[in-house]
Order: C-alpha cells, then structure tokens, then sequence
C-alpha cells in the first residue's frame, strides 16, 4: 500500500518541499491550503502523515488537530510554525501531535521527520482498531490495575458484576491479574 501524507499548509512552499523529497521514496503527497479543506480531504481519504501548520487562513491549526485527533488516533501529526515557542509546542504535543517542526523547514529535516513518523507506524496500523478491541485492551487493563479484583473493576468500569464475567469470558481475559 502507498504510504500519504496530507500538507495542510496555505504557504506553496512546504507543499514543493515535501513533493520534492518525499515522492522519489514513493511518498504520494496531498495538499489543502486551508483547515477546513484540509479536515474535508481528511474525510474522503486516509493518510499516514499530516504535516499541519499552526497559523492558518481559517482555522487556528490546533483546532485542526483536535478535531483531526477526535476522529483518527492512528495518522501521525506533525505541527510546522514559523511562530514556533516553547509553549506552542508543549501545546501541540498535549494535543497530540507527534511530532513538532519550526519553519524554514529543510529538506533534510522534513524527510527525517517524515520517514521516522512512518517507520513508527506498523502496517497493521493503516485502520483504527475495532471497538471491541478497544474494550478488550480497556477490561484487561483495569483487572490488572485492581489486581484481578472483579469486584473492583466492575465499578470502575460502571457495569454490573454479571456483565463483567460475560466480559471475561468473551474476551479470554480469565487470566488477568
């Protein structure tokens, strides 16, 4: 499967850059100069990366992370600012961006980021996970903080003991201390 990447960014330039030094790695490059073009390309199609610029036109490019986070946990984020500070960043990571870039971006440095957001995402990871693997991973992750305690995680979780064992038992968790 091509590896993609969504530059959503209203200066051409990043858009050249990253066409430059990630199409002869077999990278396909897409580009919105908007937020919200970028949020409608980000609804038709999947992509591994989206390089994300804070100052946009429209939309303020955190708020294009949020919602871009709200729907999809699996495409990497990388924030570029020319405005970049200390706070600006710790602000994107905490709304999860994966990584963080201050212009002028070099080729050089695109191309590293890019590659290591891709090299970090496994192939498995082209979909987001069922839900009902969600809720497996969350159910074994609470018996093993209460120590296998079905009481406990029952609470924790707000079901009813009953619910819980029908729970283990579906997701194989008997084990899980």
């Amino acid at each position: 499967m091509k590896r993609k990447v969504l530059v959503i960014d209203d200066e051409k330039e990043l858009e050249l850059l990253a066409r430059e030094v990630l199409e002869p790695e077999g990278i396909e490059v897409q580009a919105a100069e908007t937020g919200l073009d970028g949020l409608e390309l980000l609804k038709r199609n999947r992509y591994d990366v989206v390089l994300l610029d804070l100052n946009l036109p429209d939309e303020n490019g955190l708020e294009i992370l949020k919602q871009v986070r709200d729907k999809d946990l699996m495409t990497r984020i990388v924030i570029i600012t020319a405005y970049g500070s200390i706070e600006s960043a710790v602000q994107a990571m905490k709304s999860g961006a994966n990584d963080y870039l201050a212009k002028p971006v070099s080729a050089e440095s695109l191309k590293d980021v890019v590659m290591k957001q891709l090299s970090g995402k496994r192939e498995d990871e082209a979909y987001p996970i069922s839900m009902q693997e969600v809720e497996r991973k969350h159910i074994a992750y609470v018996l093993k903080l209460f120590r296998g305690n079905r009481r406990k995680t029952a609470e924790a979780l707000g079901i009813s003991l009953r619910t819980l064992y029908y729970k283990i038992k579906q997701f194989d968790l008997r084990d899980v201390r």
